[in-house]
């Protein structure tokens, strides 16, 4: 509707349209902290304030909760996933998560060092994986929204130390693991956007 903005919820928590001015000051009493934004079972988008808690839990499991994202968990089963899933589709995240995959491919190009503090990389399987993650790299630089799920699998993914990215002895196919983020983060995954 043009002329309009998404009203925060009402007492049910559901959000509605409007117009009038009472609808800024209560987006204005949103904006003050963190915002849990979900779907519930009916397809109504809810948004209410975060507790305490929930931005508490959201920080001190953010690896086990980007685990359980990389899997496939639904964001909207908790205020706690859906937190995480908005911190990890944050343009910020995006673009460190993309500034570590070049940095990784840049160390998989540059000569060997016999000394040094420089991380290990499996050089191999970066260079076989090169196309895959540059499309991973792509749609995490794009100003198009993306899913949790797939920057999640990316983050899992460089930070498992015992991985494809950093031991040439994993038998873990990375191009595989990087076309599926590739596909999670396309916009068209999840928002019905697919050619048929």
């Amino acid at each position: 509707m043009p002329g309009s903005w998404v009203e925060p919820p009402n007492q049910d928590g559901r959000i509605t349209g409007s117009d009038d001015g009472g609808s800024a000051r209560a987006a204005s009493r949103l904006s003050r902290g963190p915002v849990v934004i979900h779907m519930d079972a009916d397809h109504q988008v809810l948004a209410r304030r975060a507790t305490l808690l929930e931005r508490v839990v959201s920080r001190v499991r953010a690896d086990a909760l980007d685990r359980d994202l990389a899997e496939g968990a639904n964001p909207d089963r908790s205020g706690v996933l859906a937190l995480r899933a908005q911190a990890l589709a944050s343009p910020a995240t995006r673009r460190a998560l993309a500034r570590s995959l070049l940095r990784l491919q840049a160390a998989a190009d540059a000569p060997r060092r016999r000394t040094g503090s420089t991380v290990p990389v499996a050089r191999g399987h970066i260079h076989q994986a090169h196309a895959e993650l540059a499309e991973v790299v792509e749609h995490l630089l794009a100003p198009a929204p993306v899913a949790a799920q797939g920057v999640a699998l990316v983050k899992v993914l460089l930070q498992d130390a015992a991985g494809p990215l950093y031991r040439d002895g994993c038998q873990t196919d990375l191009g595989r693991l990087a076309h599926r983020a590739a596909v999670e983060l396309a916009p068209d995954a999840h928002w019905g956007l697919r050619a048929s």
